[in-house]
């Protein structure tokens, strides 16, 4: 069979998905902790998106998924990365 050059085409996924951020947490270590209060980056999301070189602002956090996902994985207690790690895959589940 003969080979298609366009049948090389890269799939890539979307930083702002669910499953982009599920695949990262995995490499961090479970235990990390972040500050869910702090609104100049070292919140989960902004410590993900300083991770992926994306700028952190306001506007780039509410086009992250939607609130009620980003508030039951990144604003639930414990702050951790595991716990946020297992609060998202249960998230995905819905």
């Amino acid at each position: 069979m003969l080979h298609n050059p366009k049948w090389d085409v890269e799939v890539k996924a979307d930083p702002f998905s669910l499953e982009s951020l599920i695949a990262w947490l995995e490499k961090q270590p479970a235990d990390m902790t972040y500050d869910w209060h702090d609104r100049k980056g070292a919140c989960l999301v902004g410590i993900y998106f300083a991770s992926i070189g994306h700028p952190w602002d306001a506007g780039s956090y509410v086009r992250f998924t939607n609130y009620d996902t980003r508030k039951r994985v990144a604003g639930t207690q414990p702050f951790t990365f595991g716990a946020a790690l297992a609060r998202a895959r249960e998230a995905l589940q819905r």
